[in-house]
């Protein structure tokens, strides 16, 4: 069954399937499969397998075909993913148990026999934070159900396979929260779930595969949450609960929510501090019970666990190696490990006994603090050994397949920063601050499990951006295809009075695209209008696909996956003709009866670029935002200071330009930065610019306004990027003075028409 839906997703996908694997699967795919009819009925067996294929098929029938198809693919990367780790189980011999999780096993029996939440060493010590609380929970509830003997061990290794599995499935979620195509999701969990880059540990591996699985789901929830317009209370709260939840699994998760709660802060333009301080303190009532019972029960505030002292301790001492197997399986029965750690050393659990944990611990930091302020250089090799297992493994094969894996997926995160900015911030921060803890302690490969799906994630992501797998624009819907009788008399696009071409990016512009395009539809210029979906969330491309039907000079064109401004300007411009290209946003912010003004200078000779400026001769403008004002003169100054061209608003949405100098712009900004990259290369063209005053009627955020805090700090990259390491070459498809030229004889050309 598992291998037929997988069968039946691959000859469906290009990704999985394609060209070339596409009709191999089918057919193994219509060899597999049978219908129901021939279904047998006879057996009790069959019979069964048959009504649960019915139950299936109605159930996906009332389901939206695109949820659905995303829901296959995961359901059947979980389905292979469980069946590749049952295989591992019974061929490795795990189905025989015994456990040998140490403290977590001593935990959870103490849990099914005491009620007591302790017992984590060699000796009985009481009550214990050494353990995080979630998953030795869980594994006393499989030891009530199945027992603490080889059953019990079988389920514990089922649960954390299952734990991975359905970890590869939400990977497909994940894709959908970012914003990409859900063939990222897929790839990376196909992989992963077929090729597992440490299958024991997802087995053996204690919490790692539980915390993996709860890690990609709380990422997801929070992406949904960031990118939610306008962003939602209920949605901030949840998140907290998740991450919550998460840090009670694992504390080290603690830091990457500090960074999560400081990015959404800065970086998500919708953000607000009472939807930040809703998410904390959804976290803190998740954390406050844990928090208050080691109060009570220790006498001592502590975060979580209590064992870093202990841990420090272990990882730091003469003679101790990088690698924590090293560590606990060297020869000899008179190793530090084995003399040293409560839950091997019997005489060492009897100290915390005496001590307890908590001043044990404070003991045990104190010596491994006093270790490392005399023995500072070694101190930094160990950590630098540490560094380098945890991103790219300790054994030689697995650095093989890792450091390949790192490298492209750190190319993918600096590409997704381009297309999908928030979700780039939040893996960025992942990595930045998950590993820290595990710089300072002996490493494990079950301490880097979690990470290793954002690898998968964003190197998959790569490579379908890379074959633009991912990007599906949908075909041109242009009345000119329709028959002449569906169409409405329309005034010729081929007028050469009608010089003007208006591109139109729009996101979720449902409430003003309609007006929009009627006031620009009313200026006598214009000769076609290029409207570009970028994938929005509400009916946006829909009603420009409505306008394209009763305007001829509509043309339409749709982003299969949100790709920022800059992107469906460049989708826009590669298909405007007009002799003058200008930029009209969707939102109403700048008059469309501003038009004309605005390209008087081009029309008339005088220019090749137009800027309308918001701040040259103010005229009826919105009181909004006085530190948008700020920024927008700061980077104006620092965008004149490199250009050495006299502009007062180079974030202004009005910009006008003979055609062919725009489509031959190589534009390689994302998001926001269009307004950066273009001034900085028609600066480099030394052609003639020119400034219009304009009005504005800027937006709240609350009425739709998307630019934020990164969009400036982008934009101040992209000065220095596009002003100091970007030529004219590298500016335009054709040489400058070849494009004047052009333009110039065209200019004559049109002028000898006119006499």
């Amino acid at each position: 069954m598992a291998l037929a839906s997988f069968l039946a997703l691959a000859s469906g996908s290009p990704v999985l399937g394609g060209r070339v694997l596409g009709p191999v699967f089918a057919r193994l795919r219509l060899s597999l499969v049978r219908t129901p009819q021939s279904c047998p009925r006879t057996s009790s067996g069959g019979r069964f397998v048959w009504e649960g294929r019915k139950l299936y098929s109605s159930i996906m029938e009332r389901i939206p075909s695109k949820t659905r198809d995303n829901l296959r693919a995961a359901l059947t990367i979980a389905a292979v993913a469980v069946a590749t780790r049952l295989a591992i189980i019974f061929l490795a011999g795990f189905g025989g148990g015994p456990l040998y999780f140490a403290e977590v096993e001593r935990v959870a029996k103490s849990l099914v026999t005491q009620h007591v939440f302790g017992n984590p060493y060699a000796v009985p010590t009481g009550p214990t934070a050494h353990l995080a609380p979630v998953y030795p929970w869980l594994v006393s509830l499989l030891f009530r159900l199945f027992g603490a003997g080889r059953l019990g061990a079988l389920s514990v290794f089922l649960f954390n396979a299952v734990c991975a599995s359905v970890q590869y499935a939400l990977l497909v979620v994940l894709a959908l929260a970012c914003g990409l195509s859900p063939r990222v999701g897929i790839l990376a969990g196909a992989v992963g779930a077929l090729f597992p880059l440490h299958p024991l540990v997802e087995i053996d591996g204690w919490e790692a595969s539980l915390v993996g699985m709860c890690w990609v789901a709380v990422l997801a929830l929070t992406l949904y949450w960031w990118r939610r317009s306008p962003a939602s209370g209920l949605r901030a709260v949840l998140a907290g609960l998740g991450w919550g939840l998460l840090i009670l699994a694992a504390p080290q998760m603690l830091a990457v929510f500090a960074a999560v709660m400081i990015l959404y802060f800065l970086v998500v333009p919708r953000s607000t501090l009472a939807r930040t301080a809703l998410a904390l303190c959804a976290a803190a009532l998740v954390l406050l019970p844990w928090v208050i019972r080691n109060q009570k029960t220790f006498g001592h505030l502590f975060f979580v666990r209590s064992n870093f002292g202990l841990e420090l301790s272990m990882s730091n001492h003469d003679g101790v190696h990088p690698l924590l197997v090293q560590e606990m399986y060297a020869d000899g029965d008179n190793t530090f490990h084995k003399r040293r750690h409560p839950a091997l050393s019997v005489p060492e659990a009897q100290i915390v006994q005496r001590m307890g944990e908590v001043n044990y611990n404070h003991w045990r930091f104190e010596e491994a603090s006093q270790w490392i302020r005399t023995h500072p250089s070694a101190f930094l090799r160990l950590t630098a050994h540490r560094f380098w297992y945890f991103w790219f493994g300790f054994h030689r094969y697995r650095t093989l397949i890792l450091f390949p894996l790192v490298l492209a997926a750190l190319l993918g995160l600096i590409r997704l920063f381009r297309v999908e900015p928030l979700a780039a911030w939040l893996f960025a921060a992942c990595w930045a601050m998950f590993p820290l803890v595990y710089y300072f302690v002996c490493f494990d490969s079950r301490y880097a499990y979690p990470m290793n799906q954002t690898f998968l994630f964003l190197a998959s992501f790569l490579l379908i951006d890379t074959l633009k797998l991912g990007i599906r624009p949908a075909p041109l819907r242009s009345p000119s295809s329709l028959p002449i009788d569906d169409r409405l008399p329309q005034r010729s696009r081929t007028d050469p009075s009608r010089p003007l071409s208006v591109v139109i990016p729009a996101y979720n512009e449902e409430a003003t695209l309609t007006d929009v395009v009627d006031r620009v539809l009313a200026v006598p210029s214009v000769r076609e209008i290029v409207i570009v979906d970028d994938c929005s969330r509400d009916q946006t491309g829909l009603i420009a696909d409505r306008l394209a039907l009763q305007h001829s000079e509509i043309k339409v064109a749709h982003h299969a996956q949100n790709r920022g401004k800059t992107e469906a300007l460049k989708t826009a411009f590669a298909l405007t003709e007009g002799d003058i290209v200008i930029v009209q946003d969707a939102d109403l912010e700048y008059d469309p009866g501003e038009i004309e003004e605005v390209i008087a200078p081009i029309l008339t000779g005088l220019a090749d670029v137009v800027y309308g400026s918001r701040f040259l001769v103010r005229k009826a403008a919105r009181v909004v935002y006085f530190y948008h004002y700020l920024g927008n003169c700061g980077l104006t100054f620092l965008s004149n200071l490199f250009t050495n061209v006299n502009m007062t608003d180079v974030e202004t949405g009005y910009k006008a330009f003979r055609g062919d100098i725009i489509r031959n712009m190589i534009i390689t900004s994302s998001g926001f930065g269009f307004e950066i990259e273009v001034t900085a290369k028609i600066a480099k063209l030394k052609c003639p610019i020119y400034e219009v005053p304009i009005s504005y009627h800027g937006r709240t955020y609350e009425e739709g306004k998307k630019i934020g805090f990164a969009d400036g700090l982008a934009a101040a990259w992209y000065i220095l990027n596009f002003n100091l390491f970007c030529g004219l070459k590298r500016s335009f498809k054709r040489t400058p003075g070849e494009l004047l030229t052009k333009i110039r004889a065209a200019e004559e050309v049109h002028s000898r028409e006119q006499r």
